[in-house]
């Protein structure tokens, strides 16, 4: 159980699932949950001054009854905020809903949609490695259009409570989101890892400018930051890329990403 003081104010928070019923106008959520996400936000929200608390039994359970007999005497908690995998989060909204109705539900699953729950997204990468205040601000969160105007309130008191900019999605979308996440965050981590292992095992520190600058121009421009053999055509030197692969995983990776760009071009 971990907790942080501070606090601030904002305007109503949206209504309990299932319900209309308004609720206090400060943010003090209870985290639910032991992942990497979950001591992120605890990070930050310790930084801000944000009230919370963590339980990090999400199966069971144990010490809920406790935290929220704590709670009712310096101020009841505004929102669980279930923070478990995709898998997990259906039965346990439920349970909680069943147990305590009145206390509205925050998620942070893109993929997944929870009857009467708030998702609200940070859309970031959270690595094993705690970051700094900056970090933490510069990360958009991103609502579900159609949950923020079921939950009056909710987008106004995240707004008030953090720096961080808000952008929305409409729920028909929400699954191309994620993916698009996934594959900006994930598959290139994957790529990047494939790219040191073609290599003859040189340090990844030598690649941080050439991969900071690479982020920077498709930030700019798009696709139009491709360079290299395959924006210039060098069928001659693709080739030789895909014979020194010859036999190893990565093979088949180049020619899916030299089959791709033909295929686009």
């Amino acid at each position: 159980m971990l907790r942080s003081g501070g606090e601030r104010t904002g305007s109503e928070i949206g209504p309990v699932p299932g319900t209309m019923m308004k609720q206090p106008i400060s943010f003090h959520p209870l985290l639910i949950g032991s992942g990497g996400l979950s001591a992120h936000l605890h990070e930050y929200f310790t930084l801000t001054g944000v009230p919370h608390e963590v339980l990090k039994d999400s199966r069971k359970l144990s010490g809920l009854e406790t935290i929220l007999a704590q709670a009712s005497k310096t101020g009841p908690f505004s929102h669980f905020w279930l923070l478990v995998s995709d898998d997990a989060l259906p039965a346990l909204s439920r349970h909680l809903n069943d147990r305590y109705p009145e206390i509205p539900q925050i998620h942070s699953s893109a993929a997944t949609s929870l009857p009467g729950a708030v998702t609200l997204h940070p859309l970031m990468s959270f690595g094993p490695t705690l970051y700094s205040l900056s970090v933490y601000e510069s990360f958009p969160f991103v609502l579900i259009e159609e949950e923020s105007k079921t939950a009056p309130g909710f987008e106004a008191l995240i707004r008030t409570t953090f720096k961080n900019r808000m952008f929305k999605i409409k729920g028909c979308d929400r699954e191309r989101y994620h993916l698009n996440c996934s594959m900006i965050s994930n598959l290139s981590v994957l790529l990047w890892s494939a790219a040191m292992k073609a290599g003859p095992g040189l340090e990844i520190e030598w690649f941080i400018p050439i991969l900071e600058q690479t982020l920077k121009n498709f930030g700019t421009s798009g696709e139009s930051a491709l360079t290299g053999p395959l924006a210039r055509g060098d069928q001659i030197t693709l080739n030789r890329h895909l014979n020194t692969l010859k036999g190893l995983p990565e093979h088949g990776l180049y020619k899916a990403f030299m089959e791709y760009y033909a295929d686009r071009s």
